[in-house]
């Protein structure tokens, strides 16, 4: 059979399409009807917050220093080289693994081998080569010419404290303004450090990047001589000192130097129980410490607006210390683990077996579901409530909210009743569907919601125009209420012309969503269920079993499900360039699991 080269294609020129394995076009799929989405048109094919804050905080450090970053490689092990010279201040460390230690190189060559023009092992490390060539052939840079020969493996980004000193008022007005990353990218506190097989070598490559190309000057600093380059975005500095090369902002090189390869960060609680989880071999691995980076973010937010102190900190609570975490291969997935403690306050969330899947029919293709999910969204609106409290001018627009909850019994009456709560996407033949699905922890309260909210639609589609249709039809053990909603006739570009909702509560579930996504809910009998699915339950048990929020994506089948949905005129190109390198695809799931630290697992399967 033949494969598609990765680099050249099989024909050997750049950009063109190789040869495509024979099976591998398929036929011209049925017309797709979207479940709840009937009467297309002829012609056409039919058709977790404590994490979330640390995640949130990570985005915006890394995205305010990237302007004076570079990025040398991409790919640890407890006895890390780079990290013994790490500023004691170090809030943001990233290590890279381009040396592929332990299992990682018979992994990631296990885990290429199912990808076009990679099955041939022997060839692997000239194929990865080629690959990163093609990569930077836009830049000046080659992979194998420049930097392959003097790189050893490990590259580490730090952090540091002194970074921070430039998220002053000025600072994140400017962020919010939309200034140039370099208009407000820090002044000091960034040092990238690499491990070397030639620092010499290494050295003269950097000297020569065009960043570098301004006046320089050299002295010497902790036995060695440093250089130092002035730039409008801080003064960048460079040297080796024994096989590494340290390069970034002046301030933070020299921090690396004074610690003389004996980092003390190690003494700091956080990093040092961030680090005990980095176990096994890996090619990356990351660390934040949110603490300090919260303490300066919000006194320089304060200081920016009229927001109270107190109100910007009480957005924060609960937010864990610290996050980390690894990533790695295995023979046939991408994997990545992190933690993070919980924060001050917080409680864990209850570990157990996914609720929903017994409840979702077995042409689930995705799921995104929630333990406790009431009690987490009635926290989170207390939150925001108090966060609007903090903005003036906001009473009204408040006590409009609020008007309209009392109806429905408040907030809890809307949604504290639900138990595991979550998305879900089905995919049945060529028919997709989705929705909302709630396990109720309180029967009675999702019983009233679900008579409310059809009380409130046949009042609404009394009084609506532009073609609303509501009604209701006996479906299961109870009854389902429906709206019909005309696309119009700007709806040109999309398969269907009208979408039927539904929603219904029966059998202790409450259902939301497309007609038939709420029907194929009411059917499903454990037995046939998604909870009984072999793929659902291994990819679950992989990511560690029970937890307290799980992610699960059948990649094959939505790429299947979208080929069906292309335009014949884009499906020869699709089929020849992208196809063969999605196919392989298999799984992408993600758990959650409670307790302290917290924990998440990622993996992204191939077939």
């Amino acid at each position: 059979m033949a494969e598609i080269e990765p680099i050249e294609g099989a024909s050997g020129e750049a950009g063109q399409a190789g040869s495509v394995p024979t099976e591998a076009v398929a036929p011209t799929p049925a017309p797709v009807v979207p479940t709840g989405l009937p009467g297309a048109r002829a012609g056409r094919p039919r058709g977790l917050a404590r994490w979330g804050v640390a995640l949130a905080v990570l985005a915006i450090v890394v995205g305010a220093v990237s302007a004076g970053a570079v990025f040398l490689a991409a790919g640890s092990t407890a006895t890390s080289k780079v990290a013994g010279w790490l500023p004691a201040d170090t809030l943001v460390y990233a290590e890279l693994r381009a040396d592929f230690p332990g299992d990682q190189k018979a992994n990631l060559g296990s885990f290429l081998s199912t990808f076009p023009g990679f099955k041939d092992q022997a060839a692997l490390d000239a194929k990865i080569d080629q690959a990163l060539d093609r990569l930077l052939d836009k830049s000046d840079v080659s992979w194998s010419r420049d930097i392959k020969p003097w790189l050893a493996g490990e590259v580490g980004l730090a952090v540091t404290s002194a970074a921070l000193g430039s998220m002053d008022a000025a600072t994140l007005g400017g962020l919010a303004g939309g200034a140039s990353a370099a208009a407000v990218a820090p002044k000091d506190g960034l040092v990238v450090i690499v491990a070397t097989t030639d620092a010499a070598k290494a050295e003269a490559w950097l000297a020569a990047r065009p960043m570098l190309s301004g006046t320089k000057k050299t002295s010497d600093y902790a036995g060695t001589t440093l250089t130092t380059v002035a730039t409008r975005t801080g003064t960048i500095a460079y040297t080796t000192r024994d096989t590494l090369l340290f390069f970034g902002l002046e301030g933070a090189v020299k921090a690396a130097l004074d610690t003389n390869g004996k980092s003390t960060i190690a003494d700091s609680a956080s990093f040092r129980d961030a680090r005990k989880t980095a176990t096994g071999d890996y090619l990356g691995y990351f660390y934040l410490d949110v603490a300090p980076i919260l303490e300066k973010s919000l006194a320089a937010s304060s200081a920016a607006g009229a927001t109270p102190s107190s109100c910007i900190t009480d957005l924060f609570t609960g937010a864990p210390a610290w996050l980390a975490g690894v990533g790695r291969v295995e023979s046939d997935a991408l994997a990545v683990s992190a933690s993070a403690p919980l924060g001050t306050g917080a409680t864990a969330t209850k570990t157990a077996p996914s609720g929903l899947a017994k409840h979702l029919p077995a042409s689930t293709i995705a799921v995104a579901g929630q333990r406790e999910g009431g009690k987490a969204l009635v926290a989170l609106y207390a939150a925001l409530k108090k966060q609007l409290a903090c903005t003036a001018g906001s009473e009204q627009s408040m006590a409009q909210v609020e008007g309209v909850l009392g109806v429905l019994g408040g907030i809890d009456g809307l949604v504290g009743w639900a138990g595991d709560t979550g998305l879900a996407v089905t995919l049945d033949g060529t028919t997709w569907g989705g929705g909302l699905v709630a396990v109720a922890d309180d029967q009675a309260a999702a019983g009233r919601l679900a008579e409310q909210l059809g009380s409130f639609l046949a009042l609404a589609g009394a009084q609506a125009g532009s073609g609303l249709k509501v009604g209701s039809q006996t479906y299961g053990d109870g009854k389902i209420s429906t709206l019909e909603i005309p696309m119009g006739t700007g709806a040109a570009t999309l398969p269907f012309d009208r979408i039927v909702l539904g929603l219904t509560y029966q059998r202790g579930v409450f259902v939301l969503g497309t007609l038939d996504f709420v029907k194929a809910v009411v059917d499903t009998q454990a037995a046939a269920s998604l909870a009984s699915a072999p793929r659902y339950t291994a990819a679950i048990a992989r990511a560690g079993g029970a937890g307290v929020s799980e992610v699960w994506l059948d990649a094959a089948a939505l790429r299947t499900g979208i080929e069906a949905l292309l335009p014949a005129n884009a499906r020869a190109t699709y089929l020849a360039d992208v196809q063969p390198y999605l196919a392989p695809f298999d799984v992408i799931v993600m758990v959650g699991h409670g307790g302290d630290p917290e924990t998440i697992r990622l993996l992204l399967t191939v077939k």
